[in-house]
């Protein structure tokens, strides 16, 4: 998995701006040395460890004290970038100076080189419900008030996409010292937030392969998601109320603007119960929708709603408009990566069959729809 990521960095049309890779081998596995070794063009920073060290904070720390730049990135070795990420991070650091970091789009996958793609939108209903401000160049410009709804909501950003000043994540990586090995990117964008604005690229900036080993499926299968989930979102509202931030107007406000219910929230925006727990804690206001199940798995959700209309609805329902759409999506992300059209025609294929299982039987009134 790290020969993809380097060779990604290697591709950058950027590549230039990268004066240094600082690669750490916190599993104690050797061959990662040898595969560093390919990539002559790289100036490549060699750190292994002897015992490993457990992610989040003192990793973060490990890396920074090894770079010499004022700006750094973070890329995960089972991730990878798309070929102008870098370069289009380094643009939004020139368009406006309250910029300290930015974040970018990504796209899911179980496979390398583009094999096994999940469905996901650029876009997200989160961005969107978050987001007050204005597109400059097809990004936005998030402020802290526009990163505490996101966060509080679900993670919204991913780190394999963070290019960010060096001297701002320093300072802000002190919020996770708590040894959060789960979340730490929701509570790390609202601490930079805090510092300055976040530019957030809606074009896609890297590839985010989802596998057995990787950390976050890990923690998530033994059971202590939801403890680190709700303590960083304690922590969350905790930021807001020190600084005098009315999240219930907040919120209040974004519902009436964007013309979105709690349906909405529910069904696009929920994380681990992130809806639900924020109407508990009187952040949202109750309109009266139940819910039936809200044990959201990170990768595969499996909610269901009911309103007082008894309305039912389901999350792959939001994303079967996209099935209509196969062989554009199929040729735009064979274009990005390389990988053939059919492979990502024969996972639409896939997931559509097993769409309609799950939703005929668990939303009788849309059968034959």
């Amino acid at each position: 998995m790290l020969d993809n990521a380097l060779e990604s960095v290697a591709k950058q049309t950027g590549v230039k701006h990268i004066s240094e890779v600082v690669v750490i081998e916190n599993l104690q596995n050797r061959k990662s040395e040898e595969i560093c070794k390919k990539y002559k063009s790289l100036n490549i920073i060699y750190i292994f460890n002897e015992i490993t060290i457990p992610p989040g904070y003192e990793l973060t720390i490990q890396g920074l004290n090894h770079s010499k730049e004022e700006i750094v990135a973070y890329l995960f070795d089972d991730d990878w970038w798309n070929p102008d990420h870098i370069e289009r991070a380094l643009n939004s650091f020139e368009t406006c100076n309250e910029i300290i970091a930015t974040f970018g789009s990504v796209l899911f996958t179980t496979g390398p080189h583009g094999q096994g793609y999940w469905l996901n939108s650029p876009y997200s209903f989160t961005q969107y419900f978050a987001y007050l401000g204005k597109f400059i160049n097809n990004k936005m410009l998030f402020t802290l008030e526009d990163t505490l709804v996101a966060s509080l909501l679900r993670t919204t950003f991913h780190l394999s996409t963070l290019v960010v000043k060096k001297a701002k994540l320093t300072e802000a990586i002190e919020s996770i010292k708590d040894g959060n090995p789960y979340d730490t990117d929701r509570l790390l964008s609202v601490e930079l937030a805090k510092m300055g604005n976040i530019a957030v690229d809606l074009e896609l900036s890297a590839f985010i392969r989802i596998h057995g080993k990787n950390d976050a499926i890990k923690i998530y299968n033994s059971g202590k998601a939801q403890f680190w989930w709700n303590r960083t979102t304690d922590k969350i509202l905790k930021t807001a109320s020190d600084r005098g931030i009315n999240l219930q107007e907040i919120f209040a406000k974004r519902l009436k603007q964007k013309r979105s219910s709690i349906i909405q929230l529910f069904s696009e925006a929920d994380s681990h119960g992130s809806v639900k727990y924020l109407i508990r804690k009187k952040i949202i206001e109750d309109d009266g929708t139940e819910i039936l199940d809200t044990s959201l798995p990170i990768w595969n959700s499996e909610s269901n709603i009911n309103t007082k209309n008894k309305i039912h609805t389901h999350h792959d329902i939001y994303a079967f408009c996209f099935i209509c759409f196969v062989k554009i999506i199929a040729k735009r992300v064979a274009k990005e990566t390389g990988c053939l059209i059919t492979n990502i025609k024969n996972e639409f294929t896939w997931w559509h069959k097993n769409w309609r299982k799950r939703t005929t039987a668990q939303c009788p009134h849309i059968k034959g729809k």
